[in-house]
């Protein structure tokens, strides 16, 4: 039982870390094309995920937040079993 929560735990700590690197990424973008770029509030960009990550953007744009859930699983996993023998 102490596992499944564990890996409860774990799990919700993975998916904590993909809506934490979401908002930093949506934040850092907002503040570059305010500060970056001049744009006004009522001004938009578009944002070509090709030019940006180049021609596998699907692969990236899968594997990057597969990387940083798969990262804050272990951490948390980690984190929670040392919590666990303690």
């Amino acid at each position: 039982m102490r596992w499944a929560l564990i890996t409860l735990e774990s799990l919700a700590a993975g998916v904590f870390a993909i809506l934490v690197s979401l908002v930093a990424v949506v934040i850092g973008l907002n503040l570059w094309a305010r500060y970056m770029l001049g744009l006004g509030p009522r001004q938009a960009v578009g944002l070509d995920p090709i030019s940006l990550i180049g021609p596998h953007w699907k692969l990236a744009l899968l594997g990057i937040p597969v990387a940083i859930f798969v990262f804050g699983f272990s951490a948390g996993f980690w984190f929670f079993s040392k919590r666990l023998h303690t």
